[in-house]
């Protein structure tokens, strides 16, 4: 994921002979669509250079995006996935978050013995306080209690 240097630092270019290209996003409306370049290319531009009515184009599938968070999330997707670095895993992550979660999902205890992993090992475990399940993510309780799989203790 090289080049993708987090949504904080790019801002739409100014406009100037190096701007991006605005089209029509349909021949009924005179709201145009901004193609942008890639995260990790864009350069700086003062506050208020542009409308809030443009769109940010992925030049990979096409999909847009109002908000430029939203698009650099999105585009983070199109980028090579990341595969577990555990030898009997073949899971393929698209995100270093989602990698992250996994190795601390399913992989914790080999995490530890890994110096380069340590971090990744679960130290905090969830409880159910009706019926005592554990799990390494609070999301993964709040699932067990509300699917009614909880069997509460007598």
């Amino acid at each position: 994921m090289a080049g993708f240097d987090g949504a904080s630092s790019m801002t739409p270019l100014p406009e100037n002979t190096n701007a991006p290209s605005t089209t029509p996003s349909t021949p009924s409306t005179a709201s145009t669509t901004t193609q942008y370049p890639r995260p990790g290319n864009w350069t700086s531009s003062p506050e208020g250079n542009y409308s809030s009515d443009e769109k940010y184009v992925c030049d990979i599938c096409g999909k847009t995006y109002t908000e430029l968070y939203k698009y650099t999330k999105h585009y983070r997707n199109h980028a090579p996935p990341l595969s577990c670095p555990h030898d009997a895993c073949d899971k393929k992550c698209p995100q270093k978050k989602d990698l992250d979660r996994h190795i601390r999902s399913n992989h914790a205890s080999w995490a530890k013995k890994n110096p380069k992993l340590a971090n990744l090992s679960n130290t905090k475990v969830y409880k159910c306080g009706r019926c005592g399940y554990e799990a390494d993510r609070s999301d993964n309780v709040k699932r067990h209690v509300d699917k009614g799989t909880c069997q509460k203790k007598k």
